[in-house]
């Protein structure tokens, strides 16, 4: 059974644990964490590392939306930095200077 929107419940207070819907669905968590992250993908789920569970959030919860946005966008700016990282490697053809392992040993 997969993980689907009307198993998250509305509010704050009634956010579900990533283990209980692992439990519900007789799924590994990997499993879980991904089709939580499609859903949140189409719906404003509210999941985030300041809290355990995750929720639908009502009208009054603009807040909590706002924690997830800020902390999506942090996330989103760490791995594009880092796409840009590659991207400047595999257009400049750059060669690294790697340490010799011997050295590493003296």
């Amino acid at each position: 059974m997969r993980v689907t929107i009307d198993m998250i419940p509305y509010g704050f207070n009634n956010r579900i644990t990533k283990e209980t819907l692992m439990s519900i669905t007789s799924q590994e968590e990997r499993s879980v964490r991904r089709q939580l992250s499609e859903l949140a993908a189409q719906y404003p789920l509210c999941l985030s590392s300041h809290w355990t569970g995750v929720f639908r959030p009502l009208p009054e919860e603009k807040n909590y939306v706002e924690v997830c946005r800020k902390e999506t966008l942090s996330r989103g700016k760490n791995t594009f930095s880092r796409i840009k990282a590659y991207n400047t490697f595999l257009e400049d053809d750059v060669q690294p200077s790697l340490p010799v392992w011997e050295d590493c040993y003296e």
